[in-house]
């Protein structure tokens, strides 16, 4: 049976390619313990064990998914890395030179100690480092180099093997170091940390392991009781922005929601805005309406980028928005943001309208 399928995935390494990623996502979603690999280095431990079975793909192959994924870096990171570079920048760049030096140092000591060939250091640099761009590189440096063809795919072959190995022990390091060594040295608890930075930023408390079920943007309708003689200009500036009046029923008519449209006793109207906001409609308004039929309405959501210099490093809840128009989400790379009032804006975060 096993004499089988290796056959076939030496005849198809397609499916190797395929099945490395299917196995190695897979065993990268298990715990164990605090800690989970991820998909990254379960894919790698995957093909490490697959790769033992003499399946071998064409270096064309290699070359373009490669070529992917140093564009994916680019085109993900690249956007926010130049709309922010500034004086707060530099810090990071200072701490990056200095990893950089430090990871130079530490592979140059290693490789004279250890008495390493060029690939094995390279491969070294880039697996203790996760920084699997330097195995392209040193793999494309390597081949320029002037000797025997031989020799070069030797050198070539220690890069990967190096990197897969290192690559698994430095991952599986800065996990355990930066989830459990690093705050047990700080003397910190992470999700406390993370719970006070949440009520911080104006979230709302939740029990663990709890996901809230609820949109944070939603619409009610109220029958104007206490809230009769405000006009709806005044009542966008109770709601601070968080909500808007969209549309007003008096005597079973729709009128033209403007700023200067005074609301009278047993008008309904209908109000759209972040939930927090809409807790206290009821007393500015009056009692919530269950018949929606006449004031019901198409919402639109619409995603911009943030490009304008001015509103970038300024809170959300310090930006003015036209009327009826509020943030529901934010997108800051492949992470989501909550919209809550002092989430600090950037250049190219992904504002959902």
């Amino acid at each position: 049976m096993l004499g089988s399928i290796t056959d076939l995935l030496r005849q198809v390494p397609e499916i190797a390619l395929f099945l490395s990623l299917a196995i190695g996502y897979a065993i990268g979603q298990i715990k164990f313990g605090p800690i989970q690999l991820g998909g990254v280095c379960g894919t790698l431990i995957t093909a490490l064990f697959i790769g033992q079975l003499g399946v071998t793909l064409d270096a064309s192959v290699k070359n373009v998914f490669f070529m992917l994924f140093i564009f994916a870096l680019g085109y993900a990171g690249g956007a926010q890395f130049f709309s922010n570079l500034n004086l707060k920048g530099l810090r990071l760049g200072l701490l990056c030179l200095i990893e950089v030096v430090v990871v130079l140092a530490l592979v140059m000591v290693a490789t004279k100690v250890m008495k390493l060939d060029a690939g094995t250091a390279a491969g070294l640099m880039a697996g203790a480092a996760t920084e699997s761009a330097v195995v392209g590189t040193a793999t494309d440096a390597i081949s320029k180099l002037a000797l025997p063809a031989a020799e070069i795919q030797q050198l070539q072959a220690n890069v990967v093997t190096a990197y897969s190995i290192t690559y698994i022990f430095g991952l599986i390091t800065i996990v355990i170091v930066t989830s459990q060594i690093f705050p047990l040295l700080l003397r910190v608890n992470l999700r406390e940390e993370a719970d006070k930075l949440w009520a911080q930023m104006g979230g709302k408390e939740a029990a663990p392991d709890e996901v809230n079920p609820i949109r944070e943007m939603a619409g009610r309708v109220y029958q104007i009781d206490v809230g009769a003689g405000r006009s709806i200009e005044s009542l966008h500036a109770l709601f601070s922005g968080q909500a808007s009046v969209e549309r007003v029923v008096r005597a079973g008519s729709k009128l033209d929601v403007t700023p200067g449209l005074k609301l009278r006793r047993g008008d309904r109207v209908l109000v759209i805005g972040h939930r927090r906001a809409l807790l206290t409609a009821s007393s500015i308004l009056g009692p919530e309406f269950a018949d929606t039929d006449q004031l019901n309405m198409v919402v639109q959501t619409v995603e911009a980028m943030l490009k304008n210099k001015a509103l970038a490093e300024r809170q959300l809840g310090e930006i003015s928005l036209p009327l009826g128009v509020h943030v529901s989400g934010i997108k800051r790379g492949e992470h989501a943001l909550p919209p809550l009032p002092h989430v600090q804006l950037l250049q190219g975060d992904v504002l959902q309208l």
